[in-house]
């Protein structure tokens, strides 16, 4: 990492009054433009007009942070660390008040940290900061992107940034500010050299040579420079420019010429990658002494140097000048391409054999042979993808050219797409015809997987049957064999356990999970181990296992975090259950919090019965099932809508259904009792769920003790339930017409019998939300008589109640800030909703923070909830 030197423009630096004049006006004050994009490749001087840039603003008062990113620095580990420490630097030039307002903030060790990035912009807010990030495009990490998308997009008004990129940044917020006309956005045409231009850096050229330069480089600031030269010295440039032949050729044949020929080949050994490792070059060139070649050339000219191979076991490496890398990979395909074939494949098995399966599987593709390939994805493809590298996987398949694919080609890009949520194009790959469907290479693992993701996409689809509400494949999964690789039984399992999971069949699923799940540890999936514990903790959740599923929540985003994925796709379902279980031990706002999240996450690459289960929560959370409301009772009544006619999970079904049920008793309406009923009896198996609402059909209807009787038939377990919460709640509703009924005696016994299952589930809302008021009047006139259960009568109590008041004095105006802080809007953010300016919410935010005893946004919103202040 390096903080570029904002050095004063050197006399040859050709003057672009047109483009200063654009990039000053970005700092003047109420500047529409607060965002600039530079998106060229490299050579349009994008890093020399920045620089004159941020020289100016630093004449003016401007505090500039400049970073130049890198591989390493574009790791979401080293991200922000290298982000906050130019903001340092910067600072340290300026002002005390921005270096005091960083110094509190430690950079995350991973991408998606929301709060600290909200702590940042608190941070920069008020401040006059110029932020650069030079090379943008070496970022590709999504946890990484969403980051910067996010300070973009919420950067304070007083604050300027820029990208400079080698192409346009992969970030939303860009397409955002450019419709709204908030961004400048310079691209190759805006940076190229006008003729006038072209003409300045060429003035020792005759005019017709000066017309030939511009011709042959458009304008392309580095490259006509080059021209320039090679023409001033006596070289002729050819008439036509061929792509960048002609001018790699003006510029590297001379140098290749003082080259040996055997110094050349190892040359174009190491322009395999961006990084070679000398042991590759060694491997491929068949020169022991390559490396001593390479370090020859590299004191010779500028265009060749040594530096540590991108995995640090591969060791020295050597980086070629992208311009002479690119020249070299052009030449061999142009001079011997069945050699430059040779050197992909010998490339492909050296990444293989030291296990870089990402490169192994790029140089089969490049060797141009369809069976290297296959028998490449054959060997780590399913790993791959069950490691998370879907998406990278995709992108190198998709330059494999159009002729057929392999069997295994076509089965891993299959897992690839339904891991990115593209379900209808996985089920073409999955049923295409083509030549060699038969596979040569493990054909019993393709087989296997097949199966899998066979299953996969029939999970996906959710049809059910005709003239049923089971789904169209709901057979039992066939067993899967255990002599498959490692890689290929993990999946197999993993998605046999989630579709027995979705079938109701939860002994058998825990079993497969099991297995799966210590393969994937065995073999680091982290991608596989997110989906396991998912489904673990949706097993839990069937069973109303509410600490069982709280753990394997827990465990699932511990993996997604260190992998940067908490705020992607592939968490909607952790952050559906964490949200069950917080509604259920009635911990509201963190039910809140994780619905939300669910339903921004939530898409394709989720089944109905996730998709389901996010909608009915997300109405849940912002409702009760004893909520009056009559047009929320029928929006819930109306979730059954797009489901009917498709599989869903048994236990969600109930879920909702009794939900429905309870909604609709509430607000008097006992024809829709009538057929939730109807729903009940022929989506689930046992007769419990059903029973429970025609009980409460027959206390609607004024026939008690028929009522009463159905749902003691349920309470005691002889009516069996597809969830273990149905019992429960049949227990509170008898204690509820007890206690409605004025029998203390029986509503307490009943209670008894009820609690002894709330402690066993972990569920706590149940008690407030299906006993209601009377069961809590109950409770609370018989504290201190409930034994063993007391400490849990006194957590429902205190939850359902609150807190008696807050134990920190917060001034109306801290108050209102405070409120502000879960909403994860900016200081900025939060001045303009309140009218006053930032400086005044930076103090009360000091104040509330001193009083609270912390020191960050996040401390201060779990201590204000602690102190009932939230």
């Amino acid at each position: 990492m390096r903080h570029t030197t904002l050095a004063p423009a050197t006399a040859d630096v050709v003057p672009r009054s047109r483009l200063d004049d654009l990039l000053r006006r970005v700092l003047e004050d109420g500047a529409v433009c607060s965002t600039v994009v530079m998106a060229a490749p490299p050579g349009f001087g994008k890093t020399t007009l920045a620089r004159a840039w941020a020289g100016h603003a630093l004449d003016d008062g401007w505090e500039v942070a400049w970073v130049d990113l890198t591989e390493a620095v574009a790791h979401p580990r080293l991200f922000w660390a290298e982000i906050l420490r130019a903001l340092s630097v910067a600072a340290g030039r300026g002002s005390g008040e921005l270096r005091d307002a960083l110094a509190p903030l430690a950079p995350p060790d991973r991408a998606g940290d929301l709060d600290f990035v909200l702590e940042l912009l608190d941070a920069l807010a008020g401040s006059r900061v110029l932020l650069v990030l030079d090379d943008v495009h070496l970022v590709h990490d999504p946890g990484v992107l969403g980051d910067l998308d996010l300070l973009v997009r919420r950067l304070p008004s007083s604050c300027r940034t820029a990208l400079l990129s080698r192409s346009v940044p992969p970030l939303r917020v860009c397409l955002d500010l450019r419709l709204s006309g908030r961004m400048l956005d310079l691209r190759a045409t805006d940076l190229a050299f006008t003729v006038e231009e072209t003409d300045e850096v060429s003035a020792a050229l005759s005019p017709a040579e000066r017309r030939q330069v511009w011709t042959a480089t458009e304008g392309w600031p580095a490259l006509a420079r080059l021209m320039a030269a090679a023409v001033e010295a006596g070289s002729a440039p050819a008439a036509v420019w061929d792509g960048e032949s002609v001018l790699f050729d003006a510029l590297f044949v001379e140098t290749l010429r003082r080259q040996s020929a055997e110094a050349v080949d190892v040359l174009m050994a190491a322009a395999l990658d961006d990084v070679v490792p000398l042991d590759l070059v060694v491997e491929v060139s068949g020169r022991a002494d390559a490396g001593a070649v390479l370090e020859g050339v590299a004191q010779a000219t500028s265009l060749v140097r040594a530096e540590r191979a991108d995995r640090p076991a591969d060791g020295l490496g050597y980086r070629l000048h992208a311009s002479l890398r690119a020249y070299l990979r052009g030449e061999q395909l142009r001079r011997d391409l069945p050699a430059a074939r040779r050197r992909h494949r010998a490339a492909a098995r050296w990444y293989l054999q030291r296990g870089d399966d990402v490169a192994a599987v790029v140089h089969a593709r490049d060797c141009g042979d369809g069976a290297v390939l296959d028998d490449v994805l054959a060997v780590v493809g399913t790993g791959l993808v069950a490691d998370g590298h879907g998406a990278r996987l995709l992108d190198v398949l998709q330059h494999t050219g159009g002729g057929p694919r392999g069997p295994w080609t076509r089965l891993v890009r299959a897992y690839a797409l339904l891991d990115t949520g593209r379900q209808a194009e996985a089920a073409v790959q999955l049923v295409e015809p083509g030549p060699g469907d038969l596979p040569t290479v493990a054909p019993a693992s393709a087989g296997a997987l097949r199966t899998a993701l066979g299953l996969y996409v029939a999970r996906l689809d959710a049809r059910a049957a005709v003239g049923s509400d089971r789904p169209a494949a709901a057979a039992v999964p066939a067993p899967v064999a255990d002599d498959l690789p490692v890689d290929v039984e993990m999946v197999a399992r993993t998605v046999r356990g989630a579709a027995l999971v979705r079938l109701g069949l939860l002994d058998e699923a825990d079993v497969e999970l099991e297995h799966a799940l210590r393969l994937a540890l065995g073999r680091g999936r982290d991608a596989v181990l997110v989906e396991l514990h998912s489904f673990r903790g949706a097993a839990a959740a069937a069973r109303t296992d509410v600490r069982r599923c709280r753990e394997h929540v827990a465990a699932g985003f511990a993996v997604a975090e260190r992998r940067g994925w908490g705020d992607s796709a592939r968490c909607t379902m952790l952050h559906l259950l964490a949200g069950w279980t917080a509604r259920a031990t009635l911990e509201d706002v963190r039910a809140r919090h994780h619905v939300l999240r669910a339903a921004a996450l939530v898409g394709e690459r989720d089944d109905l019965t996730t998709r389901t289960g996010v909608e009915a929560l997300g109405w849940a959370t912002a409702h009760g099932t004893d909520d009056g409301a009559g047009d929320e009772a029928d929006r819930l009544h109306r979730l059954w809508q797009p489901v009917l006619g498709r599989y869903v999970a048994p236990d969600v079904v109930a879920a909702v259904a009794m939900a429905d049920a309870y909604l609709s008793h509430a607000t008097q309406r006992p024809e829709r009792l009538r057929e939730v009923a109807a729903v009940l009896g022929r989506r689930v198996a046992l007769p419990g769920e059903p029973a429970v609402v025609e009980a409460l059909r027959l206390i609607a209807r004024g026939q008690r003790r028929a009522g009463l009787s159905d749902l003691r038939d349920v309470a005691t377990g002889e009516v069996p339930c597809t969830v273990p919460l149905t019992r429960l709640e049949a227990q509170l509703l008898v204690a509820r017409v007890h206690a409605e009924d004025g029998d203390r005696y029986l509503a307490v016994t009943a209670l008894r019998e009820a609690l002894t299952h709330v402690d066993a589930l972990g569920a706590l809302r149940p008690v407030v939300e299906v006993g209601g008021e009377p069961v809590v009047e109950v409770l609370r006139e018989q504290r201190g008589g409930w034994g063993r259960h007391e400490d849990l009568v006194g957590e429902v109590l205190d939850r359902a109640c609150g807190p008696v008041g807050p134990s920190v004095p917060l001034t109306d105006r801290e108050s209102d800030v405070l409120r502000e802080l879960p909403t994860m809007r900016t200081v900025e953010e939060i001045a303009e909703s309140l009218v006053v300016s930032v400086n005044t919410v930076k103090t009360h935010l000091r104040s509330v923070y001193r009083k609270l005893g912390v020191a960050s946004r996040r401390d201060a919103i779990a201590e204000a909830r602690r102190a009932g202040l939230l």
